[in-house]
């Protein structure tokens, strides 16, 4: 029971009921991967449930700009983590995609890091609108997103993780993409409130409300392949 200061009890019955009104009003994912991560250290919750659910949200992320990609081993990844989520791929097959997306993050970021180091950073667009640090900046955050989404499923929270860092990706990318594009603050305040919104409703789309399951149950998808 919680005890609020000058009011009466709120009984937990109560407590459940503002919580999954919340998910379903949450306007950002990140306020609500924060719910999830309290959700996930409840004893008398399954999050791990969700795992597949998971998965194929931090693939939607990762699709969001994938055009930023030029490796065919990070589109693999994204595709893979897909796969899995609907038990067409294996957890083996996850790994491997992983440990070669990561490859690709890993040169990719010592480019960048040499290039960066070399360049001066462009404060504006250059004759083509294109400001070659932001490109390089949202090409690489999306390749960590693919590599992030075929997090190991046997790490405990791995997958919740994993679609975590992609929602933040996934939004950065699309906030050095636009400053590429030589957009103004508020076209790119408008981008990313649009952004906010479009991965809160995919949330709800993939997972129901995890808050009531009863009356919003996930997306069925089968059990994933070993």
């Amino acid at each position: 029971m919680i005890i609020t200061s000058g009011k009466q009890p709120t009984s937990q019955p109560e407590v459940q009921t503002i919580t999954a009104e919340v998910w379903n009003t949450g306007t950002s994912a990140e306020v609500m991967f924060q719910m999830l991560w309290e959700f996930s250290r409840s004893s008398n919750n399954n999050i791990l449930e969700y795992d597949p659910h998971l998965h194929l949200f931090a693939a939607w992320c990762a699709r969001r700009t994938s055009h930023l990609l030029s490796a065919q081993k990070s589109f693999h990844a994204i595709r893979t983590a897909e796969l899995f989520a609907t038990a067409n791929a294996s957890r083996s097959a996850m790994q491997h995609a992983r440990i070669l997306a990561e490859a690709v993050v890993i040169q990719m970021a010592a480019t960048y890091e040499n290039s960066h180091a070399t360049l001066p950073r462009t404060t504006e667009p250059t004759n083509n609108n294109i400001d070659t640090t932001a490109t390089r900046a949202a090409a690489l955050l999306n390749a960590a997103s693919a590599a992030a989404t075929c997090c190991l499923t046997n790490q405990h929270l791995a997958p919740l993780k994993a679609a975590d860092l992609c929602a933040k990706y996934a939004r950065q990318s699309l906030y050095w993409e636009a400053l590429t594009n030589g957009s103004d603050s508020v076209l790119i305040t408008e981008l990313l409130e649009e952004e906010d919104l479009r991965q809160a409703h995919t949330l709800r789309v993939f997972l129901g409300n995890p808050f009531n399951p009863s009356v919003s149950p996930a997306m069925f998808l089968p059990d994933p392949l070993p």
